[in-house]
This record gives C-alpha cells, sequence and structure tokens, in this order.
C-alpha cells in the first residue's frame, strides 16, 4: 500500500480547498436608509389667517346670520393668534378692521362687513413673507373682493369701485411683466380693463362679470406661478 506523503504546501491547499464551502462573513456595508422627502413647507401664518376673512368677504351677502357669525368668530381668532407676530403698527391696523367687522355685525350690515373682511385679508396677504406666488396675485383677489361688495351695497358704491379697479390696474401692471404666458396675461389685461370700462358705465351686470372674471383668473395667475417653481 502506498503511503501518500502531504507536504506543507499541499497541506495548505487542501486548507484553502476546504475554506471554500463554509459560509463566508459579508463584509459589505448596509446602504443607509434614503431620508423621507421634506416636509411640503406649511402655509404662512399670515396667509392662514387671512382665509376666514377671505370666506367672509365672499359669503357676507349670502350666507345667513348664523353661519356669518361662526365665520366671523374664527376671523377674529385667527387675527388674534397670528396678531402677536406682526410688527405693532400692523397689528394696530387688523385690530381696526377685526373691530369694524364686529360693529357691522352687530348692525347686519352686509356691505361694511364684506369690506373691513376685505381689508384685513389685506393687511394680511400684504405682511406675509415672500412666496412662490407674488403677493401682487394675492392683492388681486383683495380688488375682487372689494369691487363685489361695492357692487352688492345698497345703494352701489360706484365711487369706490373705481378706486378698487384703479388698484388692480396697479398690481397688474406690476407683475405682468413676470408672466411668460401670452394668452393668460393678455385675458387678465382685458379682465382688469374691463372692472373700469363697467364701473365708468355703473353697468352692474357688466361689472359683476368683468369681477367674477378676475377673480377665476387669480386662480390661474396662482396656478401659473406654482407651476414655475414645481
Amino acid at each position: 500500500m502506498w503511503k501518500f506523503l502531504i507536504t506543507p504546501v499541499a497541506a495548505l491547499a487542501i486548507g484553502m480547498t476546504a475554506g471554500c464551502g463554509r459560509p463566508q462573513h459579508d463584509k459589505t456595508v448596509a446602504a443607509a436608509p434614503r431620508p423621507p422627502p421634506p416636509a411640503a413647507p406649511a402655509v404662512a401664518p399670515q396667509l392662514a389667517a387671512a382665509e376666514p376673512f377671505e370666506a367672509l368677504t365672499e359669503t357676507a351677502f349670502a350666507a345667513s346670520k348664523p353661519e356669518i357669525e361662526t365665520t366671523a368668530r374664527k376671523a377674529k381668532a385667527a387675527a388674534k393668534a397670528v396678531s402677536r407676530n406682526l410688527p405693532a403698527d400692523t397689528a394696530r391696523a387688523l385690530a381696526a378692521r377685526v373691530a369694524e367687522v364686529q360693529a357691522a355685525l352687530q348692525k347686519d350690515d352686509r356691505a361694511n362687513l364684506a369690506i373691513a373682511s376685505a381689508e384685513a385679508y389685506r393687511i394680511l396677504v400684504s405682511a406675509a413673507p415672500r412666496a412662490k406666488v407674488p403677493v401682487e396675485v394675492s392683492l388681486l383677489d383683495y380688488a375682487g373682493f372689494r369691487y363685489r361688495a361695492d357692487l352688492a351695497a345698497r345703494p352701489a358704491r360706484w365711487a369706490d369701485a373705481a378706486k378698487a379697479a384703479a388698484f388692480a390696474r396697479g398690481q397688474w401692471d406690476a407683475i405682468s411683466p413676470r408672466v411668460s404666458d401670452l394668452a393668460l396675461r393678455v385675458r387678465v389685461d382685458q379682465a382688469i380693463a374691463a372692472l373700469g370700462a363697467a364701473q365708468a358705465k355703473q353697468d352692474p351686470v357688466q361689472a359683476d362679470q368683468a369681477a367674477q372674471t378676475e377673480l377665476d383668473l387669480v386662480d390661474a395667475l396662482e396656478t401659473y406661478f406654482n407651476a414655475l417653481s414645481a
């Protein structure tokens, strides 16, 4: 019988071969979990506080007294919550408009209620930090609200409607160069021109249509500017 001699080199080879069948420890470092996407930025407190005033302005002539009272309470609470973070003069101006809302509510004076609410809305959106949607767009909303409140007053407040139309023109002239969508720019320009034309003729039907078109186009402008930075 032959006796096989295992040299040290052969022994090493056998050991290496035998080791191949053993499970190896995976030294690969596990990938770190991917962090969640950042949360969408919260609405600025001033803009959030402006919302119930917007609702109050829009519903002032159509809602029931209990509905108006509920919305007015929400608006008053929202103004109180945000006032501590406003400059002192802005907070005072807002408090004065809230007081006007309360006074109009007690008298059930819907026209002055709508106008005071619109003014509170203007103060709050003007105080908000700059955002994707320029403040001029929100102020076009304000101009439409005030114009419609003037139309709904009895008698209609045509002189104040002229001021609202001129205010809308000023805001649009400031922001229109930033709108590269030519069709949208033409539509907004025509709608604002229609506000002034209807006021000049004191045509309530034409004025109401112009105001509704302008407010609808504010929504289109908001969509436009949000899409720019999406």
